[in-house]
């Protein structure tokens, strides 16, 4: 419990801290990331997202109006998993976090003319 307690206090104090930088949109949101997030392993490069939605989302029950994931690139082979997802009540990962999640997501390839590409380009490649 002291564990998560710990994790938690980490993720609220890293996010107050952040400087998200604009990535791209469309009609409903918006895409950032926080470059001192990127960090690169032999195998992957790891970074965290922010999608700020125009209007509050519900799933499961659960409404929001941002998210923050932390996303693991395999920028030779051009896949992406989301392996942590936390939704917060307010814009730009403020406000409760309502939703937090640890994802035990497969590799999936990165889908051509897709936000994800953009995002993928930005982070691998340095490409906006």
């Amino acid at each position: 419990m002291k564990k998560i307690i710990l994790i938690l206090l980490l993720l609220i104090s890293s996010s107050v801290l952040a400087e998200w930088k604009y990535i791209t949109r469309t009609d409903e949101d918006k895409f950032y990331y926080e470059p001192s997030s990127i960090k690169k392993t032999k195998t992957y490069t790891k970074a965290w997202i922010l999608l700020d939605f125009k209007e509050p989302v519900t799933y499961k029950g659960i409404t929001y109006l941002s998210n923050k994931s932390l996303w693991h690139l395999n920028c030779v082979d051009e896949e992406q998993k989301t392996v942590q997802s936390l939704s917060y009540s307010d814009h730009m990962g403020t406000g409760q976090m309502v939703d937090f999640r640890n994802d035990k997501i497969d590799w999936a390839s990165i889908v051509p003319d897709t936000n994800q590409e953009v995002i993928f380009k930005v982070i691998c490649r340095g490409i906006k």
